[in-house]
């Protein structure tokens, strides 16, 4: 990715997160950008925490359309309002950044398959980007030139894996999973369903991709699978939580050789 489209590796975060009307360093932590070896080729992924102080999230508020405001507005339950609103106008602070605009002023649209796009903006036409939340976090991509998919997880354990892994993983994954010790299938089963979310994100066919036909099995082993056409790679957003970012093969080295300019947030899941 060209280094005039999207902020600098060395960037400060402070000086990326204050952007219009100053936002505050604090809101948005940490950046991993991903490049391959002698690429310009590069994603950019930025954690948004959903619990800003109420200040904070009222201007996040400010920065929505009527429609985000009216969809925000359905929610039963006031915290998972909140968390769409600071997720969703964290998402506009971002691209606000990358576009050089407001985030009030950032123009989204759906795709074929409502997969959340830029609506209008010429000069900024290869810009991609995909978002996901949880409870507590949420995680942006941002690419140029290149579909993307994020996905992030809040760990748990009050579930069976295998049980639920029948229905959505390839026969090896369920085999690996299996042969791991119990308390140890939680964390696999997460690193597991964050890669193959974020490959059917980055597709943009949503439940149209039957999961169970390709497998990201490697990742039990290494930080990084080929499936699907794409490259995954787990990353570690701290606390408890999973998370994986998948991009085409082409832009990164399936055998983990990208280089990564990144701060780290936590240790993960290594098999």
């Amino acid at each position: 990715m060209p280094a005039d489209t999207l902020p600098p590796a060395n960037a400060g975060f402070g000086d990326l997160a204050r952007g219009h009307a100053g936002w505050p360093a604090p809101f948005l932590p940490l950046r991993e950008t991903f490049a391959d070896r002698g690429s310009e080729e590069a994603a950019h992924c930025w954690r948004i925490p959903l619990l800003p102080p109420p200040a904070t999230l009222e201007r996040l508020r400010q920065t929505l359309c009527p429609e985000e405001s009216a969809r925000a507005a359905r929610f039963r339950f006031a915290r998972d309002r909140e968390e769409w609103v600071a997720a969703r106008g964290g998402m506009r602070v971002l691209l606000g950044r990358y576009l050089d605009c407001p985030p009030h002023a950032v123009r989204l649209a759906a795709g074929d398959n409502g997969k959340p796009c830029l609506a209008s903006a010429p000069a900024h036409a290869r810009l991609r980007f995909n978002l996901s939340h949880t409870p507590g976090l949420a995680l942006l991509a941002v690419t140029e030139g290149q579909e993307v998919g994020i996905d992030v997880e809040r760990l748990r354990a009050d579930f069976d894996p295998l049980a639920l892994a029948q229905s959505f993983f390839a026969d090896d994954e369920i085999e690996i999973l299996r042969a791991v010790v119990p308390a140890l299938r939680p964390a696999l089963f997460f690193a597991f369903w964050t890669a193959k979310e974020a490959i059917v994100k980055a597709l943009g066919t949503g439940l149209s991709t039957p999961t169970t036909e390709f497998s990201v099995a490697a990742l039990a082993h290494r930080q990084t699978a080929a499936a699907h056409g794409f490259t995954v790679r787990l990353l570690h957003p701290g606390g408890a939580y999973a998370a994986a970012l998948a991009l085409p093969s082409a832009a990164q080295d399936a055998r983990g050789g990208s280089r990564a300019n990144s701060q780290s947030c936590g240790d993960g899941w290594h098999g």
